[in-house]
């Protein structure tokens, strides 16, 4: 049983222990929750069990019998939980019932509690709108999931639902609905009809704030997310980390007037392309000039040879991306047009993060693309006939500099506070994601950076779409879920955390708007083998779906908070990011040309590990961005083929425990366990090079048996100075000595000695038995040498007279102690040559 004591020194009962379930990470006690439901005037029982009636999607079930007379508001309920518990003990759903079934010996019979009325699957015929409500989230659901027909019983997921799409559905009904909810929301409800059981609970408890337009007259703030951004370039003083730029390739004869016209129309509608940025009073802030422009450099390349021409377009790609940009003086965006034939170009747009995101990349692309279309046209039409009518672009009702404001005071008291709660619980006691590098971490973090990329094919991602399907989850959840345990294994821990980005648009007024809206946001979790990774990507859905309902929160504000050792070597609180993007930059057909996206070179890092997976029709696109300081492409070439492996076996079967899930490839594998293990020859093969430690000596002490091997200053025993032919010597004499105690293949020997020459010797005298060696340290207690003894069973134990006495006496354990005089008069009869392989067999022969 459990019982909790009160603050009045009472001992109340809880339940019991064996009654504890666990639901998104934490664990729970359901007799907690009943407690505090009986305490309701309207409840006379309560039980709370966990349910699964969605696989893999584990909820809390409340089951009421209301007190004579009474009838249980679940709302009031809903609010009593609320006000004594934390969010995670809230149940999901309640049930009234007339009393609870119970089984022969009079006990509840959890088994026969009926299944909650709302819990029921995607419906397999479409059953049309019932309400207004369901009519008007129907209409969204077509528009943004871009189906013809749906029912308000099908499933988010099965339609093809995934976070970005969830973040703009909710936009768009806190729109037409004047209701704000969480992702979590969405994706718990998964259906229209659900959804339109929740939203009364949401116009109460997430009310919808308008974003009032500010004026410009005056220097504005920064955004939390630019005042970021502005700190870094401030404190750097103008570095290249956070430079970003988007490739088009241009096929077709290109009006370069036209272009210059739609970039111009560009500049004129999206004020975050005029925006440039200072210091007042100590403080950031932005300056939005009333003209601007996107300056265009044009190259032409047309009449070079291939070969040449690629050198070059490298080259001017990288001049482009890695020169700075001067947020004070602007302009932020810079445009460079590569000529390489007659009908075939290359369109780079490079500007500075601070105004700009990768949904914001697709705005401009888009718009770009009309733009320039209706530039032609105007163009093409002769003088004497009626012009062609121009693209009409709405004037938009708030831009980003409105939002910057808002956003401050939106987030702000009570608000803040609750999300800054959830953060530092969260992350608490947060390990470092240690990755084996290539070469030693700089002390002072880099950002000198490349890209690996690599194709996901259609049919795995179909299968890692299912699998995710089937358990609530989306294709971001279960890539991240994989690779969390890629780099748990890499890292070897299972504490593993990793950041993601966020739209940060969650209002449809957002959509259209050019600025800095991403955040980043850390994904925390424990990968413990024996789990199934079903069950751990359900552990995964839940860690996504609180982070983003904490999303709002700037990262550098969440590491304030959390307050991680500092490291100049690293980035804080997540050293490795995963993206799921989703395909911004669209095809076009524009004014004879056709439009596709050209990848480019990236040659910061602002992380160590980048993986960025980016849809390709059917197929997926793998982008590993990595840091060159501490990765060669080699290494993140192999880390690549792992997690698509890795990826392979989860899509195959994913009730695998991570424990099993494979990590090597079939040539990985062939490599370790076959062409490693080849060493079999005889004494006197000479074709096999040395590939072990005591060979290898031996052949360095054939090269230079005069240099010295081994100095130690300071040791009571005898060498202070060893060359490589007398160490060799000296472990050989003491190898044969070892032998002839027991020493061989399958055992181990005990070594227990004080820092000298003697302890290289004795290792190496080890190692030349086919022993291997158990290291000691004197100076542990009796007690744990005795457990490491009795758990090893060595042959022997290697000490020496002033450590000797410190050890444990243990029956069949002997001991050879190497100042003595019985050993040194020993060592003195024995041959000095190398240790042959017959020698070392000898005790397996019972030679």
């Amino acid at each position: 049983d459990l019982v909790r004591w009160g603050a009045d020194g009472q001992l109340r009962f809880v339940g019991r222990a064996d009654e504890q379930v666990k639901i998104r990470g934490f664990r729970i006690e359901p007799g907690e929750i009943e407690t505090v439901l009986q305490t309701h005037p309207d409840v006379d029982r309560a039980v709370v069990v966990a349910r699964q009636d969605l696989p893999g999607l584990p909820r809390l079930v409340a089951y009421l019998v209301g007190a004579p007379a009474r009838t249980p508001v679940v709302e009031q309920l809903r609010a009593l939980l609320a006000r004594t518990l934390p969010a995670y003990l809230v149940p999901a759903a309640f049930v009234l019932l007339g009393e609870l079934p119970l089984s022969a010996h009079g006990k509840l019979d959890r088994r026969a509690l009926p299944a909650p009325p709302t819990d029921r699957g995607a419906s397999t015929d479409s059953v049309a709108p019932r309400t207004e409500t369901e009519r008007v989230l129907v209409q969204i659901w077509t528009d943004v999931l871009g189906v013809h027909t749906l029912g308000v019983e099908d499933d988010f997921f099965a339609l093809g639902g995934d976070s970005i799409l969830g973040v703009r559905m909710l936009s768009r009904i806190r729109t037409a609905l004047g209701a704000d909810l969480p992702v979590r929301a969405l994706f718990d409800a998964r259906t229209v009809a659900r959804l339109a059981e929740i939203l009364p609970d949401a116009w109460q408890t997430h009310p919808a704030v308008p974003i009032p337009r500010v004026s410009r007259e005056r220097a504005l703030p920064l955004s939390p997310a630019q005042q970021r951004l502005w700190l870094l370039d401030d404190v750097s003083g103008g570095g290249t980390e956070y430079n970003t730029g988007i490739g088009l390739r241009l096929s077709g004869v290109l009006d370069h007037a036209a272009l210059r016209t739609a970039l111009a129309g560009l500049v004129r509608r999206h004020e975050s392309l005029r925006t440039t940025f200072d210091t007042v009073d100590g403080h950031g802030v932005a300056r939005i000039a009333p003209r601007g422009e996107i300056p265009l450099d044009v190259v032409d390349l047309s009449g070079t040879t291939v070969a040449d021409r690629d050198d070059a377009v490298e080259q001017e790609l990288a001049q482009l991306l890695s020169r700075p940009f001067d947020l004070r003086r602007g302009p932020l965006s810079r445009a460079l047009l590569v000529c390489l034939a007659e009908d075939d170009q290359l369109l780079v747009l490079g500007q500075h993060h601070i105004i700009t995101d990768g949904w914001s990349v697709g705005l401009l692309v888009d718009e770009l693309a009309q733009r320039y279309s209706a530039a032609v046209s105007e163009r093409a039409s002769e003088p004497s006939t009626q012009p062609a009518t121009a693209v009409q672009f709405p004037e938009l009702a708030i831009q980003y500099a409105d939002i910057a404001g808002w956003q401050r005071e939106q987030l702000s008291g009570s608000v803040l506070q609750s999300h800054l709660d959830y953060w530092r619980r969260q992350l608490s006691g947060l390990e470092v994601l240690d990755l084996p590098t290539d070469r030693p971490r700089p002390p002072l973090r880099t950002t000198a950076g490349a890209v690996h990329r690599q194709d996901l094919p259609a049919e795995l991602v179909r299968g890692l779409t299912g699998v995710g399907q089937t358990r609530g989850a989306t294709l971001f959840m279960t890539v991240t879920a994989a690779v969390q345990v890629l780099l748990s294994r890499y890292a070897n821990q299972c504490d593993v955390a990793i950041g993601t980005v966020t739209s940060g648009r969650h209002l449809a007024e957002l959509e259209d708007l050019v600025g800095f809206f991403v955040n980043t946001v850390v994904l925390r979790s424990t990968v413990e083998g024996a789990q199934t990774f079903e069950e751990f990507l359900v552990d995964v859905r839940e860690t996504v779906l609180d982070a983003f309902a904490h999303d709002e929160v700037p990262f550098d504000r969440v590491v304030e908070e959390v307050q991680p050792q500092r490291d100049t070597s690293r980035t804080p609180l997540v050293q490795a990011l995963v993206v799921l993007q989703s395909e911004m930059v669209r095809p076009h057909e524009a004014g004879g040309l056709w439009i596709t996206e050209h990848d480019l070179p990236r040659p910061s890092a602002r992380f160590d590990l980048v993986l960025e997976f980016l849809p390709r029709g059917e197929s997926l696109s793998l982008t590993i961005e990595y840091n060159t300081d501490l990765f060669d492409l080699g290494t993140v070439e192999r880390m690549a083929g792992h997690l698509q492996l890795l990826l392979t076996a989860i899509a195959t079967d994913p009730s695998q425990s991570l424990a099993e899930l494979p990590q090597l490839t079939d040539a990985e594998r062939h490599r370790v366990l076959v062409e490693w293990n080849d060493t079999g020859r005889d004494d006197t093969d000479q074709s096999v090079p040395p590939a072990v430690l005591p060979e290898l000596f031996e052949a360095q002490a054939a090269r230079t048996p005069e240099a010295p091997a081994v100095r130690c200053a300071g040791t009571q025993l005898s060498f202070a100075q060893l060359s490589y032919a007398q160490c060799n010597v000296q472990a050989n004499r003491l190898a044969r000595l070892l032998i002839a105690r027991g020493a061989g293949p399958e055992r181990f020997v005990a070594v227990a000695l004080p820092r000298s020459a003697e302890l290289i010797v004795a290792l190496l005298a080890v190692l030349k038995t086919g022993s291997a060696y158990l290291p000691i340290d004197p100076s542990y207690p009796a007690e744990r040498i005795a457990l490491m003894f009795a758990d090893a069973q060595p042959a022997l134990v290697l000490t020496a007279s002033e450590v000797a006495d410190r050890l444990p006496t243990v029956a069949g354990v002997d001991r050879l102690v190497l100042d003595s005089t019985e050993t040194a008069d020993a060592l003195t009869g024995q041959p000095g040559d190398n240790v042959t392989d017959t020698e070392r067999l000898a005790p397996l022969r019972g030679a």
